[in-house]
């Protein structure tokens, strides 16, 4: 198994035990080409490094909150050096290798071990600030809050994202995770009522993501 930021978001890799992991931390080389607003990072390099090298180049591009105006990362990649299970390296692209990279763009990390990815990126605009804020609903206004998920989304802007997470009330009151110092917090943690949050990220000044503030205001957030 490679790693690089050492988080695993899917059940499977937290799961495996007594396996091999190849710490991938050393290729973390950023180059940037400007002719092409290209960033070609080595796989080592964190979700972070990569926001941090585009933002100081003056560049976006999707990373977590901007599907709507870039589509997906993966969208956005235009050649990948992938060491296969066989010992070979290859690169691919919509030039060479194709049926690899087009499996890499839909399925990811199936097909091989990336070593390093180039994307395309785009001029930052508002100067690269999103207006951000969070909500928190009771259970009782889910069939509300999802109507107007769907209203607001019906069609979607471009430069809105909306996520909705279930949460858990914190035992200080504040809504977290397992963030309890007693046997006792954990018991009041696990006993507390769950919540809805909703993450609202506009990419643009903060008056123009106002009228979606304004919209999740209005259900009253708790």
């Amino acid at each position: 198994m490679a790693r690089t930021g050492g988080h695993s978001l899917t059940t499977s890799p937290r799961r495996i035990q007594d396996a091999l992991v190849i710490d991938m931390r050393g290729l973390n080389t950023v180059r940037y080409d400007v002719a092409k607003q290209q960033m070609t990072v080595g796989c080592g390099v964190t979700t972070g490094e990569f926001a941090d090298a585009t933002f100081s180049r003056g560049m976006e591009v999707c990373i977590g909150r901007l599907q709507g105006k870039y589509g997906y990362l993966n969208d956005n990649m235009v050649a990948i050096r992938l060491l296969l299970a066989n010992g070979t390296i290859v690169t691919a692209s919509e030039e060479e290798n194709k049926d690899i990279f087009w499996a890499v763009r839909g399925a990811g990390h199936n097909f091989g071990i990336a070593l390093e990815a180039t994307f395309q990126v785009y001029p930052q605009e508002n100067n690269g600030e999103y207006y951000v804020v969070d909500f928190e609903y009771e259970l009782d206004r889910l069939e509300h809050l999802f109507k107007m998920v769907n209203d607001v989304s019906s069609p979607m802007p471009e430069e809105l994202a909306i996520f909705v997470i279930r949460r858990k009330r914190g035992a200080t009151g504040g809504v977290g995770g397992p963030s309890y110092k007693t046997s006792a917090e954990l018991t009041i943690f696990r006993q507390s009522k769950p919540t809805l949050n909703v993450n609202l990220v506009y990419s643009g000044p903060e008056a123009d993501a106002q009228p979606f503030v304004s919209t999740f205001e209005s259900l009253g957030p708790v």
